[in-house]
């Protein structure tokens, strides 16, 4: 843990914690530790008790429900935003571990001072609605994806979701491996290789092990959508 610096001037503060009063603040600063995480280290782990709830200020972290054969990853996280947020209301445990797949920034809130802002505070709580709404919506469209699309939409789709929602670019080094973009798309690794090869072969993008370069997005929105 590093020292918390003042979150009325930090450069990663959430909309949410923009309501929050004067004193709501202090109370925020005293109840609130920061640390970093290098990559593929365990921010929390599912089944450990939660005292926290996370900020995640800068850095991206997949998140890892355990199934009954293998953790699964269901959803790719790019801070700034908040995790372990459900847990605060109706659970004592975490119900999914947070791993970081880049080097990472967070902090670490008193889960009961966080209820105490969503119960006392209506602005800051209605914006943390508005994350979790999304994130819900997030998953049902996951789920349908995975049920309806065949392995080109979906490795289509997961491409498109990093170039426009974790790193604004065309060109990227993909944060998975082979085998964790499979298990992120419900894809056999080996079928995640051929398909990137495809992609390469017919100019959709260009790829260099990890290195990706969408060169023809609208053919890749083209395979997501009628994929």
């Amino acid at each position: 843990m590093i020292k918390t610096p003042s979150c009325n001037t930090c450069i990663f503060k959430s909309e949410a914690t923009k309501f929050l009063s004067d004193d709501e603040i202090v109370q925020l600063e005293k109840n609130c530790a920061s640390a970093e995480f290098d990559k593929g280290e365990t921010i929390f782990k599912q089944g450990t008790f939660s005292k926290s709830v996370v900020y995640l200020k800068d850095g991206i972290v997949k998140l890892l429900p355990e199934g009954p054969r293998k953790n699964q990853i269901t959803a790719i996280k790019k801070g700034p935003d908040y995790l372990g947020v459900p847990t605060a209301f109706d659970e004592k445990h975490y119900r999914y571990s947070a791993v970081s797949i880049s080097k990472i920034s967070a902090c670490f809130i008193d889960i009961e001072l966080f209820k105490q802002f969503v119960i006392k505070n209506g602005l800051f709580a209605f914006r943390i609605i508005i994350n979790l709404c999304k994130d819900n919506l997030d998953v049902f469209e996951k789920c349908v994806n995975k049920s309806q699309k065949n392995a080109r939409g979906r490795i289509a789709e997961a491409l498109l979701f990093f170039k426009e929602e974790i790193y604004n670019s065309e060109s990227f080094i993909l944060p998975l491996t082979r085998k964790e973009l499979g298990n992120y798309t419900d894809t056999a690794r080996e079928c995640v290789s051929r398909i990137l090869s495809e992609f390469d072969k017919d100019r959709i993008i260009k790829v260099a092990g990890r290195k990706i370069k969408i060169i023809n997005s609208k053919a890749l929105e083209l395979i997501k959508k009628t994929g």
